[in-house]
């Protein structure tokens, strides 16, 4: 099955493979699918979205608001920071797309374990340890120190949109600070404020943003990517697995993506890379990094970013 993004997101997948599974499985014994009409229909969210943002030129609507949200967040946003790269950066404006490449990675079950204890005792997540880590190895390899981080929200706000398929994400900007030499635990607060702070603006359309704030519609330089690595387990049936399949281009410079599991476990992950500026060996080398890293840190999030970029190798470490 083939479906473009505009008409059915990732989070779409686990109901469609449902329903087939459903109607496999009836046909398979002579009878009809057995579905439970839904609560409401695409048509109703699209009236819903647009009537709970109300016009965004309005300052005092909801949409209104959000959106002077992101301006000022946005304002004086370095739109291309100068993560260091094998070759030279084209000039001019940035590609759309570009041709990309992917390097697969395991967080172990122990990594995995380390990085849930540091989120649990900060009040943060995965999502937002990943993200700090990201953050500090950007700044580490020449990205400056004022970084656009960007990401995937599934827009499913209300439960009655949970087995509805259709396109419902948004792009969010995480503006991430890592000037001031800060700790990882410090980093890993300011990272959490900004998240929940985007998080509470979610609903403004990504273009709208754009057009507001002067970001490049192709959307920020780099991207961390949360995915839920159950819905695998969901597609039964025997009818068709779920698997993910590099394109060959990236909108994005450098992209982080993981899928969490329900409980224990490896974290699988890859870095997806513009091989135009990243070869396969530097990016090789990034998610060797980013792994050496997240040992440091859950191990001594109150060392700063200098010292953790100094510190002695893991390999050193248990010569």
């Amino acid at each position: 099955m083939t479906m473009h993004y505009l008409a059915v997101d990732e989070w779409s997948v686990v109901p469609l493979f449902r329903d087939l599974v459903t109607a496999h499985t009836a046909r398979a014994r002579g009878l009809a699918p057995g579905w439970q009409p839904l609560p409401v229909g695409y048509a109703d969210y699209a009236h819903w979205a647009h009537e709970a943002l109300g016009d965004l030129a309005d300052p005092d609507s909801r949409g209104g608001r959000q959106l002077a949200y992101w301006r000022r967040t946005l304002d004086g946003l370095p739109v291309r920071p100068a993560l260091s790269a094998d070759g030279p950066r084209p000039a001019g404006p940035d590609p759309a797309t570009r041709p990309g490449g992917h390097v697969g990675f395991v967080l172990d079950e122990e990594l995995h374990a380390a990085v849930d204890r540091l989120a649990r005792a900060t009040g943060t997540s995965m999502f937002m340890v990943l993200h700090s880590a990201l953050a500090a190895l950007l700044t580490g390899h020449g990205a400056g120190t004022d970084l656009p981080i960007g990401t995937m929200v599934a827009g499913r706000t209300d439960d009655q949109l949970a087995d509805l398929v259709g396109c419902f994400f948004n792009t969010v900007v995480l503006r991430t600070d890592t000037a001031g030499d800060p700790s990882f635990a410090e980093l890993l607060a300011r990272v959490r404020e900004t998240t929940l702070s985007a998080l509470d603006r979610q609903d403004v359309p990504f273009d709208a943003v754009v057009r507001a704030t002067g970001l490049p519609p192709r959307g920020p330089q780099f991207m961390v990517i949360h995915h839920e690595q159950a819905d695998a387990e969901q597609l039964e049936g025997g009818i068709g697995s779920l698997a993910a399949v590099p394109t060959g281009v990236t909108r994005a410079e450098l992209t982080l993506s993981f899928h969490e599991p329900r409980g224990d476990g490896p974290v699988h992950c890859g870095l997806i890379h513009a091989t135009d500026l990243l070869g396969t060996t530097k990016a090789e080398q990034l998610t060797d990094e980013y792994l050496e890293l997240l040992h440091r840190v859950t191990t001594h999030p109150e060392q700063s970013l200098s010292e953790l970029f100094t510190a002695p190798s893991k390999r050193s470490d248990n010569a």
